[in-house]
């Protein structure tokens, strides 16, 4: 079966139902459009999410008898500590100089010694920042000599982790239901067009034509439409993305994986719904 006299059958068939095609490209872009608005959401969540992560921390206090000779020995065993993935040393006159600053007195003189302890802010890697993970770390930290204390902010390592499985749950469902809504009425859009060719497919199955034969240009038309939908979407977004940038003076990059995403969901919708469509109406004409 020549290739070219199918693309060229398909093209035909395009132009003979032009309005029609626009109406199923315009359809294709609406789904494409909604599923894509959902992916840049998506992905922006996920990297509010690790942000937040980012600000998970453990502060490790040291023993007040504790050494100054050996605070890097002691920060090199807290590095061995699987999760970490950074480690800032504070000392506590540094410590005492800061807060001084904030609270606008002298600390020491009132108190005639400084009440600080050296401590250590412990930055988290981002697959480690979940309740769990951080309480482990919390035991490993304490096992360490020299390690008096450890604290972390329970409260929001806790909503961090609530937040992140709600928010998952929501995503997982709305994409299923934009992916089942957008295959459904892509669908029923591209049986219409095949309906409207009701008589030309009929008289191809007189001729003697195969199913195959039949089928094949419709699927090479729905592809182009679905091209061509992805096309004005991953324009739109694009458009959309510089919109934001410039007028609100924020940095809004829309990653090649959605582009490449919305360019593979609308080929396979455009394909699947030719198919389907086209398949359900051979059926009825049996």
């Amino acid at each position: 079966m020549d290739f070219i006299f199918l693309v060229s059958e398909a093209f035909d068939g395009m132009k003979k139902a032009i309005y029609s095609t626009l109406i199923s490209i315009s359809t294709i872009f609406a789904c494409l459009l909604l599923g894509g608005v959902y992916l840049v959401l998506n992905d922006k969540s996920e990297e509010f999410i690790e942000e937040l992560k980012s600000k998970i921390s453990i502060q490790a206090f040291v023993e007040n008898t504790f050494e100054n000779e050996k605070i890097e020995d002691l920060e090199k065993q807290i590095n061995k500590v699987e999760g970490i993935a950074e480690v800032k040393f504070l000392p506590k006159e540094e410590a005492l100089k800061i807060l001084n600053e904030e609270m606008n007195a002298d600390l020491e003189e009132i108190s005639g010694y400084n009440p600080l302890q050296d401590e250590f802010t412990l930055v988290l890697k981002s697959e480690f920042s979940d309740e769990e993970s951080v309480s482990e770390i919390k035991s490993e930290l304490l096992k360490i000599q020299g390690i008096e204390s450890a604290e972390f902010n329970f409260s929001l390592v806790s909503k961090i982790e609530e937040f992140q499985n709600n928010y998952e749950k929501v995503s997982l469902y709305l994409g299923i239901l934009i992916a089942v809504f957008a295959i459904l009425l892509i669908t029923n859009t591209i049986r219409l067009s095949i309906f409207a060719r009701q008589k030309n497919i009929e008289i191809m199955k007189l001729l003697g034509a195969t199913k195959t034969f039949i089928l094949l240009p419709f699927i090479l038309e729905g592809a182009f439409q679905g091209f061509l939908g992805a096309c004005l979407t991953s324009f739109m977004i694009w458009l959309s993305g510089n919109y934001l940038s410039e007028t609100f003076n924020i940095s809004f990059v829309v990653s090649f994986e959605i582009y490449f995403l919305i360019l593979a969901f609308g080929l396979l919708l455009g394909i699947f719904g030719s198919f389907v469509a086209t398949q359900k109406f051979l059926k009825y004409l049996d």
